[in-house]
């Protein structure tokens, strides 16, 4: 299933990547229409692997204390295009009329970025940018979300499935025992 959905989201991808409205997003994101390509994004997205927001998983990293913010600047200095493409493409179609009077909430449109490229980078680098995907399933695990709606949200690339979750909790229950033990070990 796996690669199925893998499969899937490539596919949908590349169909996206051919509407026409993507197509001028990306167009006027840069000046050199040769800077637009495929090859391009990849290399950003190569950037982004390892960074923070988008390195292996961190047991003491808190989902709740997750600065979007900051994840925001850091997919802006290292993929540019890739976010103004995003970003175009997520803001209201009406944004620039001056009789819309709405204002665009930019918090959540960073926060919405920020998850895209995540699953987008983790999807490249399976082991070495899971760092949402682990963080958001233990936590959802620990919320006491039900292991449906944990497979559900793993499918679709936002966390972990049930079966790894309870295994990472399993290991940090494990390192916080044996941590334990050796401090009692040392006050004895």
């Amino acid at each position: 299933m796996d690669s199925f959905v893998r499969t899937r989201r490539i596919q949908l991808l590349q169909e996206a990547l051919e509407q026409s409205e993507v197509q001028t997003a990306l167009e006027t994101a840069s000046t050199d229409k040769n800077d637009l390509s495929t090859e391009t994004l990849v290399k950003e997205f190569n950037a982004l692997v390892g960074k923070d927001f988008f390195n292996k998983y961190d047991h003491t990293a808190s989902i709740e204390k997750l600065n979007y913010a900051l994840a925001f600047e850091v997919i802006e200095s290292n993929a540019p295009t890739w976010t103004t493409l995003l970003t175009r493409l997520m803001s209201n179609q009406r944004h620039h009329w001056s009789s819309y009077t709405h204002s665009q909430n930019w918090q959540l449109i960073q926060q919405q970025v920020y998850l895209i490229t995540a699953i987008l980078c983790r999807s490249r680098a399976r082991k070495t940018a899971n760092f949402l995907a682990k963080t958001m399933g233990i936590y959802l695990h620990g919320s006491g979300v039900k292991r449906r709606v944990i497979e559900v949200l793993a499918g679709l690339g936002i966390c972990d499935s049930y079966q790894l979750v309870n295994q990472m909790i399993s290991n940090i229950a494990e390192c916080a025992k044996v941590r334990i033990l050796s401090i009692d070990i040392i006050i004895l």
